[in-house]
């Protein structure tokens, strides 16, 4: 008698739990979305074609990658870009799945070597490029295929700020013509604007003749954010939630 009370009550479960996961999903999914809206910035729920469009970090690994949660907007005056990005691991017959919030700062025009910066503790196979700071060489883990590159981007100025406190991340990468960095999990929105400001920061290290030599410009960083003042966006992003529930029903 108990498998067949157990196996239908499992399939009760199962589905009571799907069907929370889906409400979850469409909860978080607007709440990224008014976030977006309320700084003028595109929201993109679902963003296949970032899926290969980009080499280094957590991309090309596993299997079943995606990418959704998107948005495209300017953030201290800079075009920058985010995505959740997903993929699974399979080993025998387990399976995991790691997700990473991904931000990126845009430099049209660029064509960046490779270059990957993590910290020390990373996994980081081969030898690492070293630096005049000692200190550096010992907390970061620094590859490139181009050690002129990597030296030019990571001079004495660069290396003092990345030697600054910093919000947590996995690393810092260059791909095509964005520099890159990626964060455990899927952090709040709220969050994303403290590695949006690092990345800004980091670009604002970069030297005109290095950007030159790439491909772009050397763009002013101003600070100002996303634009529009905090009050504002949570102004907006209240008003967007009234419009978006459903109306009362009468008796």
């Amino acid at each position: 008698m108990l498998p067949f009370i157990f196996m239908p009550l499992m399939l009760i479960v199962a589905g009571v739990l799907a069907v929370s996961r889906a409400r979850q999903d469409k909860h978080l999914n607007g709440v990224w979305r008014r976030w977006s809206q309320a700084r003028s910035w595109q929201y993109l729920p679902v963003w296949e074609s970032m899926v290969n469009a980009h080499t280094g970090g957590p991309f090309n690994r596993g299997t079943r990658r995606r990418a959704d949660r998107g948005f495209i907007g300017t953030f201290d005056g800079l075009p920058v870009f985010g995505f959740r990005y997903r993929y699974t691991v399979s080993t025998g017959k387990s399976s995991s799945t790691y997700t990473h919030r991904i931000c990126g700062v845009r430099f049209p025009g660029a064509h960046f070597p490779p270059l990957r910066i993590l910290r020390e503790s990373g996994v980081l196979f081969g030898r690492d490029l070293q630096f005049e700071n000692v200190q550096f060489n010992e907390y970061w883990h620094v590859k490139s295929p181009s050690p002129r590159f990597a030296h030019d981007v990571l001079h004495a100025s660069a290396m003092e700020y990345l030697m600054g406190p910093l919000p947590a991340f996995v690393e810092i990468w260059f791909s095509h013509d964005v520099m890159f960095v990626a964060v455990h999990g899927d952090p709040a929105p709220a969050l994303v604007g403290t590695h949006l400001r690092m990345l800004t920061g980091f670009a604002d290290q970069l030297r005109r003749h290095v950007l030159k030599e790439v491909g772009t410009v050397h763009r002013m960083v101003d600070r100002s954010g996303p634009g529009v003042s905090l009050a504002e966006q949570e102004r907006r992003m209240a008003l967007l939630e009234q419009r978006e529930r459903p109306p009362m029903q009468g008796r």
